[in-house]
C-alpha cells in the first residue's frame, strides 16, 4: 500500500507506507468489518490468507496477526468468530490460542 492510499467506500485513508503502516487497532477493526460481512452472507465462505509460520504482508508476525483475528472475535453483541471464515489449521490454533475465544456455531 501507498502512502495516502484512501477506501474510497469508507472515506478512510491511510498515512504511512510499508510494513506495520496499519496499526494492529486498525487491522482489528477492519476484521471485525469481515466477520459481520460474514454474518450477513452465512451461504458464502470467507478464506483467510494467512498461514502460521509464515511471514504477513502488513508486516506483523503471524502471533500479532492471529491476536488481531481473536481480538475481533472478542466481546460485544456478535461475539465469536462466524464458522464460515476458515482458517488454515494450524493458523486457527493460533488464534484460538491468543485469546478465551469461541468459535461461533450458530
Amino acid at each position: 500500500m501507498q502512502a495516502g492510499f484512501v477506501e474510497p467506500d469508507r472515506d478512510r485513508a491511510y498515512s504511512k507506507a510499508g510494513p506495520c503502516s496499519i496499526s494492529t487497532e486498525q487491522i482489528t477493526e477492519n476484521i471485525r468489518e469481515l466477520y459481520q460481512t460474514a454474518r450477513d452472507m452465512p451461504s458464502r465462505k470467507f478464506l483467510v490468507g494467512c498461514t502460521h509460520g509464515r511471514t504477513t504482508l502488513c508486516g506483523y508476525s503471524d502471533a500479532e496477526l492471529a491476536a488481531c483475528f481473536a481480538r475481533a472475535g472478542s466481546g460485544g453483541r456478535s461475539a465469536g468468530i462466524p464458522r464460515n471464515v476458515i482458517f488454515e489449521a494450524c493458523f486457527f490454533e493460533l488464534v484460538l490460542n491468543a485469546d478465551a475465544l469461541s468459535y461461533d456455531r450458530q
